[in-house]
């Protein structure tokens, strides 16, 4: 049985997609991306087809919040997505800061012998 519904069996189309509580997520999320101006095509979830490279990062983080909440017998909540997608966006900052400052490290270093900035 289904660990969100308690209904259907539970397998991997219907954990990420079919359940009717997976769904009702989809749905909150998909309204709050309407009421920002954000396009967010529902109906792809299923699969990772994104427009873009940022939209299928967060169609995996959504996929990956579905799963760990079954596994951690948790409920579906849109503020539980919404803190996993401002963890993964912070992460992704980080790396690309951190990712800049070393490119930086590397030419400032090589052409001045400045000491080298911290992240």
């Amino acid at each position: 049985m289904c660990s969100f519904c308690n209904y259907s069996e539970e397998t991997i189309i219907h954990i990420l997609w079919e359940c009717p509580k997976v769904q009702k997520l989809l749905d909150n999320f998909s309204n709050m991306c309407k009421r920002k101006n954000i396009e967010f095509p529902k109906e792809n979830c299923i699969f990772i087809l994104g427009s873009s490279r940022e939209m299928n990062t967060i169609l995996l983080c959504i996929k990956s919040f579905i799963y760990r909440s079954k596994c951690c017998n948790e409920t579906l909540t849109l503020q539980g997505l919404l803190g996993d997608i401002k963890i993964l966006l912070s992460t992704l900052k980080y790396n690309a800061t951190k990712k800049m400052i070393s490119q930086m490290n590397l030419k400032l270093g090589s052409k001045t012998g400045f000491t080298r900035v911290r992240p």
